[in-house]
């Protein structure tokens, strides 16, 4: 392919493959050996490579539809591979290995690791007369159910503070969320730029800055350390919290994010709950179910035409990198999610 008369292309195949799975399980659902079909389109530019990612959406809509199967497409990060947009097809079972969100009132949906609510409005200051923050011992307290119980306050009224690792190198960024709650690393990593986000080893802040592990706090924290502070917006609409001192032993009271903390910004940065309003919506709630990935689609731009210098020949009789899109289906992973739907006492019960 050379010219632009040739492009768009699409080129699929249906073949067996093998992936080295480190634990391989459930059968044809997690194996090293399976049938995919895949493909792979080829496009002079993003309007083309749009119709065709839309054109490959409704067909696996249809093919899902077609075997009889209660399915969600549903928004989700395309990981190692990459791109700017993806969707993944889940039939909702029990036994699936991932958590996706859908809404009860739109067609809204998202893998747990991609999913956003809607975001409540962020409350005017209250720390006019507000006590002032006070340092207390919390002796060996580390965890925030350690600390919730030993100061007679509930996880929701804590700020917990950890430290990230970016790329792998020396840079750190500090995230703050709601004690009960949990950082999403998928959402983290889109948040900073971030090609992998870890928590380094306890020992090496330890011996490297000094930190004491276990009260980290967002209140005066070393700016040498990190990059900058997040928080969720979870710590936004909080007052009168708990968090750590930055001091062994000891965590800060009567903490008003809005008067205490240096926020170089709030972002979404958490995981969704069940019942969190739909952020496409105004009536519909979002629910959680377990579902099994049968299929993905994927517009991946020009990740692998640059390095690849895949490139063909324009109007103008100019040189342009190909715009590039792909799309696959676990063949026997499909057959074996239709089983995990349909069944009874006496075994499979095959949709026709």
């Amino acid at each position: 392919m050379r010219s632009y008369r040739d492009l768009p292309v699409c080129l699929f195949q249906i073949q067996t493959k093998f992936r080295d799975e480190v634990r391989p399980r459930y059968g044809l659902m997690r194996g090293r050996e399976f049938i995919m079909k895949d493909a792979y389109s080829f496009h002079a530019d993003e309007a083309s490579l749009d119709k065709m990612y839309w054109t490959m959406h409704g067909a696996y809509t249809a093919i899902f539809k077609r075997c009889g199967l209660d399915f969600r497409p549903v928004e989700a990060d395309s990981g190692n591979i990459g791109g700017s947009v993806t969707h993944e097809f889940h039939v909702l079972a029990d036994s699936g290995e991932d958590t996706i969100a859908f809404c009860t009132g739109c067609d809204y949906a998202a893998n747990i690791e991609k999913a956003h609510a809607k975001q409540s409005a962020a409350l005017p200051s209250q720390d006019l007369g507000a006590p002032a923050r006070e340092d207390v011992a919390t002796p060996d307290k580390k965890s925030i159910e350690d600390v919730s119980a030993f100061l007679n306050v509930p996880p929701q009224k804590t700020v917990k503070m950890l430290l990230y690792e970016i790329n792998g190198g020396p840079s750190l960024v500090a995230v703050c969320i709601r004690g009960d709650l949990t950082i999403n690393e998928i959402k983290l990593r889109t948040i900073v730029g971030a090609t992998s986000v870890a928590i380094p080893e306890e020992e090496t802040l330890r011996k490297k800055f000094g930190l004491p592990i276990g009260y980290l706090g967002p209140i005066d924290f070393r700016s040498d350390v990190v990059l900058e502070i997040v928080a969720d917006y979870s710590v936004e609409e909080l007052t009168d919290v708990v968090c750590g001192a930055n001091k062994e032993g000891f965590h800060v009271k009567h903490v008003y994010p809005k008067r205490d903390m240096k926020v170089s910004r709030y972002v979404d940065v958490g995981f969704i709950e069940q019942g969190d309003a739909c952020p496409h919506c105004d009536s519909g709630k979002l629910m959680l179910r377990k579902g099994i990935e049968v299929g993905q689609v994927f517009k991946l731009g020009q990740k692998y035409a640059k390095p690849m210098k895949l490139s063909f020949l324009n109007e103008t009789n100019s040189e342009d990198l190909m715009t590039m899109g792909c799309y696959g289906i676990g063949v026997g992973r499909t057959a074996a999610a239709s089983v995990e739907q349909n069944y009874d006492k006496d075994g499979i019960i095959w949709p026709l």
